[in-house]
Parts: C-alpha cells; sequence; structure tokens
C-alpha cells in the first residue's frame, strides 16, 4: 500500500464498506485509533484539564494526585441507535485506596455550556474546589447531568477499601449523584479488576429504549455486563471522557494513570448519524497530499507551530505532574522549620527551669569553663611547643659536637669529659667508703646502747631484790 498510514486508512474504509452492508456505519468524526493527529478527528474534541492527546493514546490524568482531566466532544450524534466501544488503560501501584474514577458519558448537555477551561486550571486543592464551587463532583463532570454515564471506581463509596468497581448511572437532571457518595453506592455496579490489567474494552450499547453496558479485560474469553435493562436514550447528546485522581490529602503515593487508546462508535439504522464539519480551524488544512499546504511559503512556519504546540503540551504535563510535588515539599519545608521553633522553645524552657532549681546560672557557667578549658588548651599547646624547640637545640647542638672530630676545642671538651669522670668515680669511692664506716658506727652504737640497757635492767632487779623499791 505504500506505507502504514494508508494501509491503515484503507483498512478503514474496508470496514466502513463491511459496516455499510450489515447495517451499521462507523462514525468516523466520533471515532479515532493510534497514532493520533488532527487528521483522525482530534480537531472535534476539546481537551480540559490535566488531559492531552499524546501521539498513542489522550492521557485523561496522570499518576499525580489531585487532578481532573477532561475530553470532550463538541458535537452531537444524531442518533438513538448506536453503540460505542473503547479501549482504556488504568496503570498505578499495586494496592491503592485513592479516590479516583474514570468516567464515559453520554448526555444531553453541551460541554461548552456546563463547565469552562479556567475552572481546571491546575492549582492545589482543585478537586474539592471543583465540587464545592462548581459542582464537577463526579470524576470531573457536574454529578447533576442528565443522561447516562459509565463509571469505573477505585474504593467503596463512604469507604476506604480498595474495590475496583464499574458502575451504571442514569439521571434526568433530577439527583446529584456525587463520587464516592452513599448515592453513588445506590447505582449498578459489579466489581472489576480493571486497574493494572492491562487494555480494559468497554462497549456500551445505546437503543431508544434501553442500555446494554459490558466490559471486558484484556484476554479474557466473555464480557461482563454491567447493566441490561430499560432506559431512555435521545439523539442529539455528547460524547465525554473524564476522570480525577482523587484529593491531595487522600492517602500517600503515587495516583493511577488513566489513557485512553482507542474509541469506535458504530451507528445502526438511517441517516449520516453525525454532522460535524469537514473543516476545523485546530487542523489548518494539514490534510493528507496537500500540496499547497506542503510547498507553501508558510510550510517552515507550520511545522514550527506543529513542535511548539507538541512542546507546549509537554511542559503542560511536566507542570501538572510536578506541581503537588513542590507544594508537598513547600510544606514539609514549613513543618520542619515550624517543629525546629517548637523545640528551641523547648530547650530554652528547660534551661530556665533548670537555672531556676539549681540556683545557678549554668548557661554562664559553662561558658566559663569553656573559656577555661580553651585558656589551658592554648598554655599547654604553647608549652609544648617551647620544649620541643629546646630539645631539638639540644639536638643539634649534639649532632655539631659529634661531627667535629678533632681539634682543640675537641680536646678540650673530651679532658673535660674525663675529669669529669673521675671526679664522679672518685665521689662514688668517697660515698662507698663514708657508707661502710657510717653502717659499723651505727652497730656500734647499737651494740653500746644494748649492753647499757642491760645494765641498767640488772641493776633494777637487783634493787627490787632488796625491797628499796
Amino acid at each position: 500500500f505504500g506505507s502504514s498510514a494508508h494501509f491503515h486508512m484503507t483498512l478503514r474504509w474496508l470496514c466502513l464498506v463491511v459496516c455499510a452492508t450489515s447495517g451499521q456505519t462507523e462514525l468516523s468524526h466520533h471515532s479515532f485509533e493510534s497514532p493520533l493527529n488532527y487528521q483522525n478527528t482530534l480537531g472535534d474534541w476539546t481537551f480540559l484539564g490535566a488531559s492531552v492527546a499524546l501521539r498513542q493514546d489522550v492521557l485523561l490524568t496522570p499518576n499525580v494526585r489531585d487532578r481532573a482531566g477532561v475530553a470532550w466532544h463538541n458535537y452531537p450524534i444524531l442518533s438513538d441507535n448506536f453503540e460505542v466501544e473503547y479501549d482504556i488503560r488504568v496503570k498505578g501501584p499495586e494496592r491503592s485506596t485513592q479516590r479516583q474514577g474514570f468516567a464515559f458519558w453520554y448526555v444531553s448537555q453541551n460541554f461548552s455550556e456546563s463547565v469552562s477551561e479556567s475552572m481546571f486550571k491546575a492549582k492545589a486543592g482543585i478537586i474539592p474546589t471543583l465540587a464545592k464551587e462548581h459542582g464537577v463532583n463526579l470524576y470531573g463532570f457536574k454529578g447533576q447531568f442528565n443522561g447516562h454515564v459509565v463509571v469505573l471506581s477505585n474504593v467503596v463509596p463512604e469507604l476506604k477499601e480498595p474495590a475496583p468497581r464499574a458502575y451504571f448511572v442514569s439521571n434526568d437532571g433530577s439527583r446529584n449523584v456525587a463520587a464516592n457518595s452513599y448515592n453513588m453506592g445506590k447505582e449498578k455496579f459489579v466489581d472489576v479488576p480493571f486497574r493494572n490489567a492491562g487494555v480494559v474494552t468497554l462497549r456500551v450499547r445505546y437503543q431508544p429504549s434501553s442500555i446494554k453496558a459490558e466490559i471486558k479485560i484484556k484476554d479474557q474469553a466473555h464480557w461482563t455486563t454491567v447493566y441490561d435493562g430499560p432506559a431512555s436514550v435521545k439523539p442529539g447528546g455528547f460524547l465525554g471522557f473524564s476522570a480525577d485522581s482523587g484529593p491531595i490529602d487522600d492517602v500517600e503515593g503515587e495516583a493511577d494513570r488513566v489513557s485512553l487508546l482507542k474509541l469506535t462508535t458504530r451507528h445502526f439504522g438511517s441517516g449520516s448519524g453525525e454532522s460535524v464539519p469537514e473543516y476545523h480551524p485546530q487542523a489548518q488544512g494539514k490534510a493528507a497530499g496537500d500540496f499547497i499546504h506542503q510547498h507553501s511559503l508558510h510550510a517552515e512556519h507550520n511545522e514550527e507551530s506543529h513542535a511548539i504546540q507538541e512542546l507546549t503540551h509537554m511542559v503542560f504535563k511536566l507542570v501538572s505532574e510536578t506541581e503537588p510535588l513542590r507544594n508537598q515539599l513547600k510544606q514539609a519545608v514549613e513543618t520542619l522549620g515550624t517543629r525546629i521553633s517548637k523545640l528551641e522553645e523547648h530547650f530554652e524552657a528547660v534551661k530556665s527551669e533548670i537555672s531556676n532549681r539549681s540556683g545557678h546560672q549554668l548557661d554562664a557557667e559553662f561558658n566559663a569553663m569553656k573559656r577555661e578549658l580553651n585558656s589551658l588548651s592554648r598554655y599547654a599547646t604553647t608549652e609544648h611547643t617551647a620544649r620541643q624547640r629546646k630539645m631539638e637545640s639540644l639536638e643539634q647542638d649534639l649532632s655539631q659536637v659529634k661531627t667535629k672530630g678533632t681539634g682543640v676545642e675537641h680536646d678540650t671538651i673530651k679532658d673535660q669529659l674525663k675529669l669529669f669522670k673521675d671526679r664522679n668515680e672518685k665521689l662514688q669511692e668517697r660515698l662507698k667508703t663514708s657508707s661502710s664506716r657510717n653502717f659499723w658506727l651505727a652497730v656500734l652504737a647499737i651494740g653500746f646502747l644494748v649492753a647499757a640497757g642491760g645494765g641498767v635492767i640488772q641493776k633494777f632487779r637487783a634493787l627490787e631484790k632488796k625491797h628499796v623499791l
């Protein structure tokens, strides 16, 4: 076929022919598949909030908490007998109690008349703000709607228990069905483990007096029925997808990344089923094979505009994903500063209490002690340095004496050392002689004292015998 794009186009036309022969007509402007661009009807959609059309899918919400996104068709479906089949992927942590969800809508309200772009501007606390100030309380759209919606929710309403479920809700505008509310819990639902299950396909068959909604997880052979019963379907409604990743203060961790991969809308019955202009300002005339567009003087500017647009989408995605992290970091720093201030106050209170109870200014005494220790340290260092210098000087003198060899000065020092040695030896001999003489004198003195003592004792005994005493 020449290229993969031509192959896909030819395959789509063959599908249209087969559908036409079987009584079905694919609504091309209400359908798309990857790779996504404005040639396959992305120009018919409005993307707000965190939603952005990428090349391989439509990102409804990134894996960041406190984000809401919407992808809404600008033109109505002119049929009450049609079928919508789409593929989504929900990827996130293995277990999550984040109050997040996704919704597919067919309602009579025109999106541009119900909400505005300013509502979905990224800011902290956008989920409760949308619900409180604008009534956008059902996963990116208003819970008081007129039509039908299929909802994929992550937790049991009013509880923080992980329970992935698929709901079907019909409303005529008289009720306000909020996400995770008691009213939400009373709606029709089935338990479906759609998170981290790969590609999940949903199929909704609309007929004038009934609706059948089914869901199937990839590689499963059977479809699970979400709802199959009576419903009032009128032509002129709008298709839309919405999602939100739950409040920022809900739980810790990442939210789910919700992406829309493929959408196919089939019309049963007579008529075209849709009325969408073939030319849109967003497309800028970029039709395949447009010779004037490809060879115009502004072709390079068009390419630059396209590159700037893709860069804008990337920057917006980056800002959307990092802003909650920056807010959390800012809050953590402020909390840490507050705790440190409180800790300093507690330390001051403890110091004051100790000073009052002890009767001493421990702080001042400690500072004085610290100054005294610093002074002693400096004195010890100075003394050690001075002694080291003296020892080095002595070593230098001895080295000089040793290295001089022979000479008059050397002989003089040698004679002095010899004389000092002789005098030392004589002194030692005198000490030995005097110590020996002193020893014997001491022995004689002790002997004399013993003899004298013995004589005195004998004399006292003799007197006792004579009864003198």
